[in-house]
């Protein structure tokens, strides 16, 4: 997916007061879709053919690279968004 591609969904809301910024694209060379939320922290996500959605890249860490901070809310909006469950394990 180019950088420079327009997503096809874009979504702001407020969480506990921080603006909270979700870009949703259709079409990803790896994913069936790719989900990206962006607060003071940011998530990305692919989300395959079944609506999981995996983990990709995050500046949220709990310390451990393999272990992300991936809060509530966070799977609330991917919920929001059609996604059936989260794998946090970052894809290889």
């Amino acid at each position: 997916m180019s950088r420079t591609q327009q997503p096809d969904r874009t979504v702001r809301e407020c969480v506990d007061g921080d603006d909270v910024r979700v870009r949703l694209w259709r079409s990803d060379p790896e994913f069936a879709a790719r989900i990206e939320i962006v607060a003071t922290k940011k998530w990305a996500f692919g989300i395959d053919d079944e609506s999981i959605a995996t983990l990709l890249t995050s500046t949220a860490t709990g310390g451990l690279v393999c272990d992300p901070d991936v809060p509530g809310w966070v799977g609330e909006i991917l919920v929001g968004f059609g996604v059936a469950d989260i794998d946090t394990r970052r894809a290889q």
